[in-house]
């Protein structure tokens, strides 16, 4: 199962505990870690060995046309969010750009941790009819947004 989550180069620690929360809690380890940054840090956090395997990173380099078009979208879209205007919000729309290898990945916002086994996420994850699947349940929409 392939995982993502993308994140500014100054928090990748966060995304080695989520992708560690996500290792830790399946039985089932054939799994892959994809992370996109803006840039890496000076000094890489520390990785545990049994995910550095697992693990890919790459750097993203939006060009002025997507650069325009998030401009954009901030305009209108995000009024009363500041914090959400950063460009790594945007990273997760062009996974399949700088990992075309992949065909399919669930992605975790660098927020989270997760608690269960993710698979159990499978049959969504294999199922070809839905390009996005997200199970809520509760208040899951800002105001602001």
């Amino acid at each position: 199962m392939n995982i993502y989550s993308s994140v500014d180069g100054k928090n990748i620690d966060k995304i080695i505990i989520l992708f560690n929360s996500v290792y830790l809690n399946t039985k089932n380890k054939n799994l892959k870690f994809y992370l996109l940054i803006d840039k890496f840090p000076d000094s890489m956090p520390y990785i545990p060995s049994y995910l550095k395997d697992l693990l890919t990173i790459k750097e993203i380099n939006f060009n002025n046309k997507w650069k325009k078009l998030l401009e954009e979208f901030n305009k209108h879209f995000y009024k009363s969010a500041g914090w959400c205007k950063n460009i790594m919000n945007f990273a997760r729309f062009v996974f399949f750009e700088v990992f075309p290898e992949v065909d399919r990945v669930i992605y975790l916002d660098w927020d989270m941790i997760v608690l269960e086994d993710i698979y159990k996420l499978e049959p969504d994850y294999n199922n070809d009819d839905d390009m996005i699947v997200c199970h809520c349940s509760g208040e899951n929409l800002f105001n602001n947004v």
